[in-house]
């Protein structure tokens, strides 16, 4: 798959996260505290697909730099299916399966997408990746400590 396709594909994915997020948002609004948490989520997703839109600007401006891209979509597919899957399945979920999702989706991210997409990738490609990469992880991190200062109201704190 060519690069331009698979930053688009990217670009998706990291627009999925920030409605996933926006759509959590709008369940909990009775909770302010959790909406407020679920909508700096959505705003920080929002701002990865802008990072990502920068670099397909990047790529049109200098494609011979990044030529022999890999570009495996499996992971792209796999956090997709999942996410139309819990939002077509969860019409209400709990807190405590809304966090639980948003973790299994953010460190899924991070250990496997973004590290397994782009094999070969230049310098600026892998920085911003490598980027996207430490984002997820600060983002299951601030997921499982709003699930941990929670837990009270969530049941098990060793879940978090």
């Amino acid at each position: 798959m060519d690069l331009a396709t698979a930053l688009k594909r990217l670009e998706k994915l990291e627009q999925e996260m920030a409605e996933l997020y926006r759509w959590l948002a709008d369940l909990f609004a009775d909770d302010r505290e959790t909406a407020a948490f679920f909508k700096q989520m959505e705003s920080q997703e929002a701002s990865h697909a802008e990072l990502v839109r920068f670099e397909k600007r990047l790529v049109r401006s200098d494609a011979s730099s990044f030529a022999g891209l890999e570009f495996d979509p499996s992971g792209i597919d796999e956090i997709e299916g999942w996410i139309r899957a819990f939002r077509d399945d969860e019409e209400s979920p709990s807190l405590g399966r809304a966090l639980v999702f948003a973790m299994r989706v953010e460190s899924h991210a991070a250990e496997h997408l973004h590290r397994t997409i782009f094999a070969g990738a230049n310098s600026d490609l892998h920085a911003l990746i490598g980027n996207l990469s430490r984002s997820d992880w600060k983002h299951f991190e601030a997921l499982r400590e709003f699930a941990a200062a929670h837990a009270d109201s969530l049941g098990d704190r060793r879940a978090y």
